[in-house]
């Protein structure tokens, strides 16, 4: 070490004090890369030719290039066949990391500009060749392209739009359409190093679009000029300009009102950047008796190794040459200790905790195995083994919120899937449906009939063929075995239930749905299956057939033609497992139609004649293994694909 430090000394001491240093930026060749697709002149008599859009596009193009180093690339008047050919190669550039170029961790702008439309909620991208009259054949389906792009291997994409009804790509514009949505990321620009670290460790999938209520876009609009204003003209000592700042200091002044978000993979904290070199290299201003103490405050932290001795380099040289080495070493320290911690609980609650903090960490492949290797010990399907009642009865807790209930994903399969609000308290749910085995035990301990498994097997199974009323007796019992509460007061036919009760219960519709579509960790948001996917995985969730194909969120697969162990598969980010396409779930409410209205834990209708089931099941196709889709039967129903999960009030 001494060695070296003389030598940096020696190198430092003769290089004049005002000396250039290197960029503040290394340059990112390679990495950042822009495609535009543009259409001015359209095949169809129906369909205007435009004037702007290639323009608009080549000047974006060489700004990107020019003062931003992206790769550019614009394609004049594509038809969709061309647009399909270009978005496959970038996803093999990615996927192949062609001689060093398109990395995993690049950035991708993809620019739309041409004519827009909407047909029942679905919005398009009108390509040269577009037929209006035959969208769904000929135009770009939004929900289809938004998951395709989604998929792409690159860690940050940005999604603009410049066309009619753009809006319509936002994941979430029919309901946005009733309330104000901002895009901005706060505090995102508050500290240089916090925006670089979380560029490197969090995915970003943002959008813009040139409408913000699926409305039409005069050929004229100022959506790109702005684009190309903000590219031009923002000037800031950070090096970069965020997505957020382009759009809040100047898309956000267009007419139309433009929109912008976020969808499908990407992750809090997220950005995407425009890293320009207008300024010039930064100047090293410090002195040589000022580099020597940043060096053995540097040194003086690397021999403690600690995330204390980190930070407090960071504390007392803010303007330090040595940073974001420190940033990165905090970061690796934090991830080291959350992983001692996973590992000393070692169970997949904690690995999935893990996970959640570090998604990319340095031991994320393990905390992954670690959660399989422990739903393959619960696959077992002996009925001689032990029966394993902790693992089975740990609930998960669910923190409750208002959301929008309902089809939020504008699939619109179901007259009855209006989307409305509704609050949802603190409640518990099990991570697993009830299994055989587990009410087998009840079943002998009450002297009931053991109900038929249909010739699919018993074991860790999803118990099935049991009706409404007996699973609110098994609700009871497992209460009674547990020494609470009881929630039901069964006389007959007639159950009535004490919501203040600490027993075991079945969820409400509202919780059940709520828990399913869970995102990031909390319930409630904009997911399509209980899996955490929006598309349908033929292995994981449900059948599918071909003539589902037109479904946009359906996946070519074979039939799983069986029911699995309960936890087969990865759960959703609450650690919920098989909320879509094991068994329908029997929930409590009796079953009606939705009203628009706000609703505090609602508990469904006084009376009906049919009970609520969600979830879809191992003979569903797509549209019925969705979170938003119900179906309901008599209580006295029985079926080999419909079972139960048990909640439990917070106390």
């Amino acid at each position: 070490m001494k060695t070296l430090f003389s030598l940096w000394l020696c190198i430092i001491a003769a290089l004049p004090a005002l000396s250039p240093a290197l960029p503040a930026f290394m340059p990112r060749a390679g990495q950042d890369y822009a495609l535009l697709f543009a259409v001015n002149d359209y095949r169809s008599d129906k369909l205007t030719d435009l004037t702007n859009p290639i323009k608009n596009a080549e000047d974006i193009a060489e700004e990107l290039e020019t003062r931003y180093g992206f790769d550019a690339e614009v394609i004049p008047n594509p038809t969709y066949d061309d647009i399909d050919k270009k978005i496959k190669e970038y996803e093999n550039h990615f996927a192949r990391n062609i001689d060093g170029r398109y990395p995993e961790n690049g950035q991708l702008l993809i620019f739309f500009s041409g004519h827009g439309s909407e047909r029942f909620n679905v919005g398009y991208f009108l390509p040269s060749d577009a037929d209006p009259d035959n969208l769904a054949r000929t135009a770009l389906d939004y929900n289809f392209w938004r998951n395709r792009i989604d998929a792409i291997n690159c860690n940050h994409i940005l999604v603009a739009i410049d066309a009619c009804h753009s809006a319509t790509f936002d994941p979430d514009w029919a309901w946005a359409n009733r309330h104000d949505r901002h895009f901005s990321r706060p505090g995102e620009l508050t500290e240089k190093e916090k925006v670089i670290l979380n560029h490197s460790k969090y995915k970003s999938r943002f959008f813009f679009t040139s409408d913000g209520k699926g409305d039409q876009t005069p050929d004229r609009s100022s959506f790109a000029n702005k684009i190309l204003e903000g590219l031009r003209t923002h000037s800031s000592p950070n090096g970069f300009l965020t997505s957020s700042q382009l759009f809040a200091s100047y898309i956000e002044n267009a007419f139309p009102m433009p929109r912008g978000g976020d969808f499908g993979a990407s992750e809090g904290g997220a950005s995407f950047l425009f890293f320009h070199e207008a300024q010039g290299p930064a100047v090293d201003t410090k002195t040589t008796e000022q580099r020597r103490r940043d060096l053995n405050a540097w040194e003086k932290a690397q021999s403690t190794g600690t995330i204390a001795a980190y930070q407090e380099y960071l504390d007392n040289n803010p303007g330090g040459g040595f940073r974001p080495e420190a940033l990165a070493a905090i970061n690796a320290l934090q991830d080291d200790d959350e992983w001692r911690y996973a590992k000393a609980k070692n169970t997949p609650e904690a690995y999935r905790e893990y996970l959640r903090l570090f998604p990319k960490g340095r031991h994320a492949t393990e905390a992954k195995n670690a959660i399989d290797n422990a739903g393959a010990a619960l696959q077992s399907n002996t009925t001689d083994a032990t029966p394993d009642i902790a693992a089975l009865d740990r609930f998960v807790k669910i923190e409750g919120s208002t959301f929008q209930m309902g089809d939020i994903m504008g699939d619109n399969e179901n007259i009855n899937e209006t989307l409305h609000p509704v609050t949802v308290s603190t409640f518990y749910l099990s991570p697993y449906e009830v299994t055989f085995e587990e009410y087998d035990r009840y079943c002998e301990a009450a002297g009931k009939e053991k109900p038929s498994d249909s010739g699919r097997g018993r074991g860790k199974r999803p118990v099935i063929n049991v009706n409404w009323y007996e699973t609110v007796e098994y609700c009871n019992w497992r209460s009674q075995q547990a020494k609470l509460k009881p929630v039901y007061t069964i006389n007959g036919i007639n159950v009535s239930a004490d919501w203040s009760a600490n027993g075991y219960r079945l969820p409400t519709e509202a919780e059940w749905e709520f828990a399913a579509r869970a995102v990031n960790g909390k319930g409630g948001g904009k997911v399509r299956f209980g899996n955490g996917k929006d598309i349908a995985d033929p292995k994981e969730i449900i059948f599918y057939a071909k003539e589902n194909a037109k479904k946009s969120y359906s996946v070519v697969g074979e039939n799983r033609s069986q029911m699995t162990s309960v936890g087969s598969f990865l759960p959703n980010s609450l650690g919920l497992y098989d909320m879509s396409g094991s068994v329908w779930e029997w929930c409590w409410d009796w079953y009606n139609i939705y009203t628009y209205s706000l609703q505090i834990n609602p508990k469904g209708p006084y009376s009906d004649s049919r009970r609520v089931c969600r979830g879809g099941s191992w003979l569903s196709y797509p549209a019925l293994a969705r979170c938003a889709s119900r179906l309901s039967f008599t209580p006295d129903y029985r079926s080999l694909d419909l079972g139960i999960r048990l909640a439990r009030a917070a106390r």
